[in-house]
């Protein structure tokens, strides 16, 4: 194939492809000119967060404290719901020492609902 020919049917799309190739290349060094230093600095701070990711947060033994803090915890709240559930079952309006014999007025609306 003659070089020239090709030269000829193809000379806008050459001229187009170079100066954009030409246009990256400026616009290349233009960024790294720029914000080269602080792409630097990000990229060692994400590498420096990346490697800290990777260490365990708690050592075992504080893991070890509070999870004994948490049954702890749930022992205590087991217990309170137990003693407000008894609490609130003798104080419930809906449930009387003596339930009437029949449903009247005085017996409360809500419950009926529950």
């Amino acid at each position: 194939m003659d070089l020239n020919a090709y030269w000829q049917e193809h000379k806008r799309f050459l001229i187009a492809l170079g100066a954009g190739a030409g246009l990256f290349l400026i616009a290349w060094m233009a960024i790294a000119a720029f914000f080269g230093d602080e792409l630097t600095l990000l990229r060692r701070r994400q590498k420096s967060l990346q490697a800290d990711l990777t260490q365990p947060l708690h050592s075992s033994s504080v893991l070890a404290a509070l999870q004994a803090d948490n049954e702890a915890l749930e022992r205590v709240f087991a217990e309170l719901s137990g003693v407000v559930s008894s609490r609130r079952a003798r104080t419930s309006p809906c449930a009387p020492a003596t339930p009437p014999a029949a449903a009247t007025s005085a017996w409360p609306a809500t419950c009926a609902t529950t």
